[in-house]
């Protein structure tokens, strides 16, 4: 099975080549190369109960509609993902505001 890589991956990989062979480092997303079924409805739960207590300081509801859902990635970037996600939602929504997380 042949990996797709976006062009500028591509051109930024080429021209790391030299500096990572010769420094010993890889590129970032080669060193996150395991991947694994991940629950994403239970990252989904685990970040919402995190910034819980943000969204009662904002006075901002914080709602979870996420369905059953599993995917293939590494779930610890997919939790950053998430995190990121749900704290700019929380940071940008006014007071008495609704975030959904689907």
């Amino acid at each position: 099975m042949t990996r797709f890589r976006p062009p500028f991956l591509a051109r930024y990989s080429a021209a790391s080549a030299s500096r990572s062979s010769a420094s010993g480092c890889s590129a970032p997303w080669e060193r996150v190369r395991p991947t694994d079924a991940v629950m994403l409805h239970r990252l989904a739960e685990e970040v919402c109960a995190a910034h819980g207590g943000q969204a009662l300081l904002k006075d901002i509801a914080l709602e979870l509609e996420a369905k059953s859902a599993i995917v293939t990635g590494n779930a610890d970037m997919l939790r950053v993902l998430l995190r990121n996600l749900v704290d700019n939602a929380l940071r940008y929504t006014p007071p008495g505001g609704r975030v959904t997380v689907v």
